[in-house]
């Protein structure tokens, strides 16, 4: 189970959209996942209703912990039965109907909408409100898309909530929060079926036990959006051993970085996810985690008609990028390159920069020329996107996968192109092409034999580069960090 854990969902808000196409991405995948709101998000009902998932796999801390159980609650579910209990008048208002006794507004109905997670519910109730003789409203009562209550809200005279009751499916009181006279949360109660109780002076301590409690039933890996503002409670819970902050301003780089500093702590976070360009990126660079790369805006490709096959592509064409702070080992490739050009002369690999002033490209332009390699090695003066080098190689090595753009990875993988990597695997463990990746070990025989086999043998080169198209596929329009998490949960 994946846990993406946010202060608050809303699907118009950038963060929002990234958490849907993450949440589907990991659907697509077979992968178990849902999105776990902390604060008390009065709108959340509705934010689900928009977002059209189905309604567990995105919710509250709270509604995460309520026990399931067979039993059922019997409450009105239409104006039609509201209607058959009383002799009120009814008066429709779009999706809410304002009950009268005469000219006193007795009760309001909202409706859950028509396509609630999917589902028709044909105006089922999704609260009712009570009216007092001064028209004060005294309760709401909110039901779940089963019929059965979910809770009670009671209100001052002046409006603000002065007591809240959530209820179990079997109708006992599970939860109740005290407010004082402005509105503010004075205590809250938690009752589990056990009969165990807990106090909490905050919405944010219940939350963070209702996450413990959540993950300790259910294990998973807990994803964390705005880290500065959680993280440092969540690390601390027993049930959580598994976390990766996702890292979008130097406040959050600054919370992962205190957690860091704590030995005990530090082993729970398991990758990092971070915008590599950014400038709070510097804070996290050395601290020994993998960082995972993290859209800053929307870097995608499109998945092509058609990918060039064997006999279409430059024969021995090998591409290579290079990015200023992740060099390949450059002795290793020379020395598996001399090894396959004792059997494949046509062997050639070609250099590509990540950026065309690199100061790396004259030093290793300089190499190239003492060491007599200018037939097996070529400078490009362009960057890779304005060649055909992805898509017309024969395979591409990405000495740093973990590290590199990803529009050059899926580019790749799309065009069907082989890929070897041996440094930096986010695959967490040596691929063995499944995915269009081989991984090789820092051994440079190991090397020479994949490159050697990719450029000789056409019916293995044909299945890694159909693996590749495979994995590229359901990729399209997808973010860097996306993209990323999908190899590791296809790795699985």
């Amino acid at each position: 189970m994946f846990y993406f854990v946010t202060n608050q969902f809303d699907v118009n808000d950038p963060v929002g959209v990234e958490q849907l196409k993450r949440l589907t991405l990991f659907s697509d995948n077979q992968q178990d996942a849902k999105i776990l709101v902390l604060d008390d998000q009065p709108d959340l009902s509705q934010q689900k209703d928009l977002a059209q998932v189905a309604a567990n796999q995105i919710q509250s801390v709270f509604t995460a912990i309520v026990p399931h159980t067979n039993a059922t609650v019997q409450v009105p579910y239409t104006t039609g039965d509201i209607q058959t209990f009383t002799q009120y008048q009814a008066r429709p208002n779009g999706e809410e109907t304002a009950f009268f006794d005469g000219e006193q507004l007795v009760m309001k109905i909202r409706y859950f909408t028509a396509t609630t997670g999917g589902q028709a519910v044909l105006h089922q109730i999704r609260t009712i409100s009570y009216f007092s003789e001064h028209g004060d409203r005294l309760r709401t009562e909110e039901y779940d898309l089963t019929g059965n209550k979910i809770s009670t809200h009671y209100f001052r005279a002046d409006g603000n909530l002065r007591l809240t009751v959530y209820f179990q499916i079997d109708g006992s009181s599970l939860l109740t929060i005290d407010y004082d006279q402005q509105g503010t949360i004075h205590k809250i109660a938690y009752l589990d079926r056990a009969g165990q109780t807990a106090e909490f002076a905050n919405w944010m301590a219940f939350a963070t036990f209702a996450l413990g409690r959540t993950v300790q039933n259910t294990p998973g890996e807990v994803i964390v959006d705005h880290p500065a503002t959680s993280l440092d409670k969540l690390v601390k819970l027993t049930a959580i051993t598994r976390l990766t902050p996702v890292v979008r301003d130097e406040h959050d780089a600054q919370a992962v970085k205190q957690v860091l500093e704590q030995p005990d702590l530090r082993s729970k976070i398991v990758q990092i996810v971070i915008d590599p360009k950014a400038d709070y990126a510097t804070l996290l660079a050395d601290v020994g985690i993998q960082l995972l790369p993290i859209a800053a805006g929307d870097d995608s490709v499109d998945q092509p008609a058609t990918a060039p096959e064997w006999d279409d592509r430059q024969a021995g064409q090998l591409a290579l990028i290079i990015d200023d702070q992740h060099a390949p080992n450059f002795e290793q490739l020379i020395g598996a390159l001399s090894l396959v050009r004792v059997k494949a002369e046509q062997v050639k690999l070609t250099f590509f920069f990540q950026s065309p002033d690199s100061p790396l490209k004259q030093q290793l332009q300089q190499q190239v020329n003492q060491l007599g390699l200018n037939q097996l090695i070529r400078i490009q003066d362009e960057v890779i996107q304005e060649t055909s080098a992805l898509e017309q190689s024969a395979a591409f090595i990405v000495p740093d996968i973990a590290n590199l753009k990803d529009d050059n990875v899926l580019t790749a993988l799309a065009h069907g192109t082989p890929i070897i990597t041996f440094t930096g695997d986010p695959l967490g463990g040596a691929d063995k092409g499944e995915l269009g990746i081989l991984k090789a070990n820092q051994d440079t025989f190991e090397l020479a034999g994949l490159i050697q086999r990719l450029i000789t043998d056409k019916d293995w080169w044909t299945q890694i580069s159909q693996n590749a198209q495979k994995t590229a596929k359901p990729l399209r329009r997808l973010t860097v960090w996306e993209l990323w998490r999908m190899k590791l949960v296809t790795a699985g």
